[in-house]
């Protein structure tokens, strides 16, 4: 009997020292890459789905930081297939005509949709035998709208219906975009039916390391470079408890809980992810510089089994 004892003993001794992966762990991510990467969505933003408290977040913007708007100017991109009529002289001026002054907060992009040798005609004379429109000049201006800096202009031979350029990304579209590495979870005891956790004896959690991640992602012609940082951890014990790191867990530092009950519980793991994404429009010679995209919260979650130990204490019968 006390060999057997012994012998239970060291396996819950073995169980408890030795690190395993939670069993059929889920990445809730809908944005789904592969086994290594997952893409945020709608439901993660900030919090996510993490039912406690406690996590630093801060919601994903979701207008674009800059809004579009054209002024009309009232001149023609004009090709001339001569010499400038004299009496059209003090109308022409060269494109894209457009003066910045020093240390004014204006970026001028990248002249757009004027053919070579076209100038500015000012004004509603009608063109000399010869000369082409190539459509009305125009500036396509973005104003900060909700946390950019600075105005950006693009100077533009438009043609009649031309639209606007598209808004820079949200940063919720940028996210949704990003991939980022899943998280991975141990548990000891491993909590499978093998070698369950055990009522009233505390469980080690903790999670394998996650790198930065960087990406390259284009979105309606911006070219955007995020590097995202996981910075918070929140696990949800499947009990009702939660707790809140700053940092990763290890298996010297781990996420600990303890089971009062027997049965089968839903563990997660919620990683709080922070990004910076800069943004640049390469086709109209823009750069809008960098932004803060908040916080996605990515969960990796799977099931945990605890089982209780019971003493069983048996009689003899005297016999005479």
């Amino acid at each position: 009997m006390k060999a057997r004892v012994a012998k239970f003993a060291a396996g819950i001794l073995l169980a408890l020292t030795v690190p395993n992966a939670l069993a059929a762990a889920q990445t809730t991510g809908g944005g789904e890459l592969g086994p290594d990467y997952v893409r945020a969505t709608a439901s993660d933003f900030g919090a996510g789905r993490f039912p406690g408290a406690g996590l630093p977040t801060a919601l994903p913007a979701t207008e674009s930081a800059y809004d579009w708007s054209r002024a009309v100017t009232g001149g023609r991109c004009v090709v001339f297939s001569g010499p400038i009529p004299p009496e059209l002289l003090a109308s022409v001026s060269p494109l894209p005509g457009i003066v910045v002054f020093p240390y004014a907060p204006l970026h001028v992009g990248t002249l757009q949709g004027a053919p070579p040798g076209a100038v500015r005609l000012d004004g509603t004379a009608p063109l000399p035998p010869g000369a082409t429109a190539a459509g009305a000049f125009v500036v396509d201006t973005a104003t900060p709208r909700a946390g950019g800096s600075g105005v950006f202009v693009v100077p533009r031979c438009a043609a009649p219906g031309e639209r606007l350029p598209p808004s820079p990304p949200t940063a919720a579209a940028i996210w949704q975009q990003t991939p980022l590495p899943r998280a991975t979870v141990h548990a000891s005891p491993p909590g499978t039916r093998e070698w369950p956790g055990i009522v009233n004896l505390e469980t080690h959690f903790w999670n394998a390391a996650l790198p930065d991640a960087r990406a390259v992602v284009t979105l309606d012609g911006y070219v955007v470079s995020v590097a995202a940082h996981p910075i918070a951890f929140g696990w949800a014990f499947g009990d009702g408890t939660v707790t809140v790191t700053r940092g990763p867990t290890s298996a010297d530092a781990p996420a600990r809980s303890t089971y009062r009950r027997r049965g089968d519980y839903e563990v997660g793991l919620y990683v709080v992810w922070a990004g910076l994404a800069h943004v640049t429009a390469p086709a109209w010679g823009l750069d809008f510089g960098t932004q803060y995209l908040g916080t996605v919260t990515l969960a990796v979650s799977g099931g945990y089994h605890v089982a209780e130990i019971r003493a069983l204490l048996r009689s003899r019968t005297a016999r005479g």
